[in-house]
């Protein structure tokens, strides 16, 4: 069951940093189409999280977990080939 007790913009900010990392913000709006203004509206709790704002944020942390998804299997792989090369002197 969710944590009702959490705002969205909390959730936001939380998922934001787990994707982005600590500097968020310009990355996130670029991603969903949006002002870094609105961006940090919402985070402020100045502006409500509309539901087309929400539905554009969404589909930006799909993405965005999407290429990280592939960039983790790219480096696993990468890893793997390096792993296995053997050493020349």
């Amino acid at each position: 069951m969710p944590d009702m007790s959490r705002s969205d913009a909390e959730i936001v900010m939380e998922i934001a940093t787990a994707l982005y990392g600590d500097r968020w913000q310009a990355s996130l709006a670029r991603d969903a189409g949006v002002s870094q203004s609105l961006i940090s509206q919402i985070v402020n709790g100045d502006r409500k999280l509309s539901p087309d704002r929400k539905y554009r944020l969404v589909q930006a942390f799909e993405l965005r977990a999407k290429e990280l998804r592939e960039g983790i299997l790219r480096a696993g792989v990468l890893v793997s080939e390096l792993l296995s090369r053997e050493y020349r002197v």
